[in-house]
């Protein structure tokens, strides 16, 4: 059987962006059967999570709930329609029971290889989408998919720093973003994220994307910024109670 990608869209038409990914994932992955996930086609109504999300027309946060139900059900290869591959990738990303990808000082979902279904994070994860399920309100945002991931990782998992390829509890295995996030033109990269964001408000690529460079190459990144997120990662993986205070207040 077929290897699968699994990707998601709610909510209209699509940027011109996807079909150059998705062009990527048939170049670099042609093993693989793609499946695309949508509100006609998902089967979550049963999730009050997802319900909410699309009631609200939350189209983001309704993809985060399906993309885990799928994975967890089917195994297989997650990938944002925003994200293009640029090398063969899904052989090495399904090899593991689970693999993922550091995004600044955190663990990203816009790709995720599970190698067999069924992995018991995706089902954590799952949980926590029946436990909490607010999906915010006007300027109010609720917890992402990347801060649920991140938090459960350091509480459950072992992770204790956002840098270097990591092999966690339970086969988890975390590249750096240079590999699946930005190209550093080091010859390691294995897709690139567009970040076209068009759920979040404000949101600045260019600055972003800047930044996960300077995570990419932290020692010759700028000497405030180092000291400003060396403060922030201390606090985020040794006094992580104290870091989502902080951090859940703002949101709030």
């Amino acid at each position: 059987m077929a290897p699968l990608i699994h990707c998601c869209w709610f909510g209209g038409p699509k940027p011109a962006k996807v079909a150059l990914c998705v062009e990527s994932w048939k170049r670099f992955a042609p093993e693989c059967r793609i499946l695309e996930w949508n509100e006609d086609n998902c089967g979550c109504e049963d999730g009050e999570y997802y319900r909410r999300a699309v009631a609200a027309r939350r189209w983001a946060f309704a993809a985060d709930y399906v993309r885990l139900r799928k994975l967890e059900e089917y195994g297989g290869l997650y990938l944002d329609t925003d994200m293009e591959l640029t090398a063969p990738a899904a052989c090495e990303l399904l090899s593991r029971p689970l693999t993922l990808g550091f995004e600044k000082n955190c663990v990203h979902a816009g790709v995720i290889g599970a190698g067999a279904p069924h992995h018991p994070l995706l089902r954590r994860l799952l949980d926590g989408y029946g436990s909490d399920i607010d999906i915010g309100a006007g300027d109010r945002e609720p917890r992402t998919i990347v801060t649920r991931l991140t938090d459960l990782l350091i509480d459950e998992y072992g992770l204790m720093s956002p840098f270097g390829e990591q092999i966690l509890a339970g086969g988890v295995r975390i590249l750096p973003a240079n590999r699946l996030l930005v190209d550093m033109h080091d010859g390691a990269n294995l897709a690139i994220h567009h970040y076209e964001a068009s759920w979040k408000r404000g949101f600045d690529a260019a600055s972003f994307v800047r930044d996960v460079e300077r995570y990419c190459d932290w020692r010759n990144a700028p000497l405030l910024f180092r000291l400003k997120e060396s403060a922030k990662m201390f606090l985020q993986y040794r006094m992580p109670r104290t870091y989502r205070g902080v951090r859940d207040g703002r949101r709030r």
